[in-house]
């Protein structure tokens, strides 16, 4: 937008001068013009197999491709959001993904704490035995998303992993409505 508006601006022309040789300047236009094309390319590529993917067929032959696929693009920097939010959607990722998927939800729940990827990254978490981490992602998905909190049991009763068991007890027997209401915001009145 500064190159548009600089090159209708009534101010007369400026000079720009550059100490580069002029062959090396075009050697060098060249490359990144190179490697933009390449990335546009590229981007085009991904994104078509991105909206197909976008929906996960729930068949695990089919799937298992596009997610090692999802997984090995989510490794350029430049693809990472993208590629993070589609495979959020899928819903069971086998477990040798494992070391694959906790980083991509860490990294998912950074930028983008919903009650879907928090709840996953808990079950990832409670999965790997790092039991307080899970307990601490669900309560974070719990206090800040507490119309969700059924949403997060339903889904939560629909994996049979033991090591999801006190994980499923903890947000089974959660009670936000002792935490909400007249008594918190009288304790921070109160405070004030």
């Amino acid at each position: 937008l500064f190159a548009v508006m600089l090159g209708v601006s009534p101010v007369r022309r400026v000079r720009f001068d550059c100490p580069l040789n002029a062959a090396f300047r075009h050697v060098l236009a060249g490359f990144f013009l190179l490697v933009a094309g390449w990335q546009a390319a590229s981007g085009i590529l991904m994104y078509r197999d991105w909206v197909i993917w976008s929906s996960p067929t729930l068949q695990h032959a089919e799937d298992a491709p596009r997610v090692s696929a999802l997984l090995r693009q989510g490794g350029n920097p430049i693809w990472t959001y993208q590629t993070d939010r589609i495979l959020s959607g899928y819903p069971d990722l086998d477990e040798h993904y494992l070391p694959y998927t906790m980083p991509m939800y860490t990294r998912l729940v950074s930028y983008r704490p919903y009650p879907a990827p928090l709840i996953k990254l808990a079950v990832l978490q409670a999965i790997s035995g790092r039991e307080s981490e899970s307990l601490n992602t669900a309560k974070l998905a719990m206090d800040a998303y507490p119309a969700y909190i059924g949403s997060l049991r339903g889904y939560l009763s629909s994996i049979e992993d033991e090591r999801v068991q006190s994980l499923k007890s903890y947000v089974q027997n959660y009670d936000f409505a002792s935490l909400s209401g007249a008594g918190r915001t009288g304790n921070r009145a109160s405070q004030e």
